[in-house]
């Protein structure tokens, strides 16, 4: 109803259909960005995510562009946004924190040992 009325949707939405945009090839569509008290970097803020690795072999990292990352020994593409103060990760159809998804996935971190 809100898009009809020319509404912005809500921040996931948003994210939702950009990342859906840069799938597609498509350009996506800018939106207002709200400035938070943290100034650092999405690109800061995963790599202060991703150094609490204590591996004798650093989890690996790569970027491949701004919001998206291959992360693992999967090399599996993943897309990364700044939500308030947390950085998600799109999981399936959804989303969850980055540090959620190392707890899962960083051999150093699981929880299953």
């Amino acid at each position: 109803v809100g898009a009809k009325l020319g509404m912005l949707a809500p921040t996931l939405i948003q994210m939702e259909q950009e990342i859906d945009a840069e799938l597609a090839g498509e350009e996506p569509k800018p939106h207002v960005q709200i400035i938070t008290c943290d100034m650092r970097s999405l690109d800061e803020r995963v790599r202060d995510l991703i150094g609490r690795c204590t591996c004798p072999v650093q989890f690996p990292m790569i970027k491949v562009g701004e919001g998206k990352y291959k992360i693992g020994d999967s090399r599996s593409l993943i897309f990364v946004r700044i939500l308030r103060s947390h950085v998600m990760v799109r999981v399936g159809g959804g989303w969850d924190t980055l540090e959620n998804y190392l707890n899962k996935h960083d051999p150093c971190q699981c929880n299953y040992r």
